[in-house]
């Protein structure tokens, strides 16, 4: 039979196994709208990560929401455009 101490460490260390195997994950969520506040459906919304490049985009739904998910942790930049607007950058 294991020692006390013994089964006391596997005891520990089964239990921080899950959280080593976990990862850093977000969404991005947001409207977009004109300048008197109605939605703008059809807009291409582009995040990129600064620091390694990688790149998403969706479209905005009818309401001009988007989802973007499962996003690493970083800085993004986003980017919306749509035609007969001026496109808008952000970073942070």
């Amino acid at each position: 039979m294991l020692s006390k101490p013994i089964m006391l460490a596997l005891l520990l260390l089964s239990a921080a196994s899950p959280a080593l195997s976990q990862a850093i994950r977000g969404s991005l969520v947001g409207t977009v709208t004109d300048s008197s506040g109605a939605a703008v459906p059809g807009a291409t919304v582009d995040l990129t990560e600064t620091q390694t490049g990688g790149a998403r985009n969706v479209v905005t739904n009818h309401a001009g929401a988007y989802v973007v998910s499962n996003l690493s942790a970083g800085v993004y930049q986003v980017a919306v455009s749509h035609a007969g607007f001026r496109k808008v950058i952000r970073v942070g």
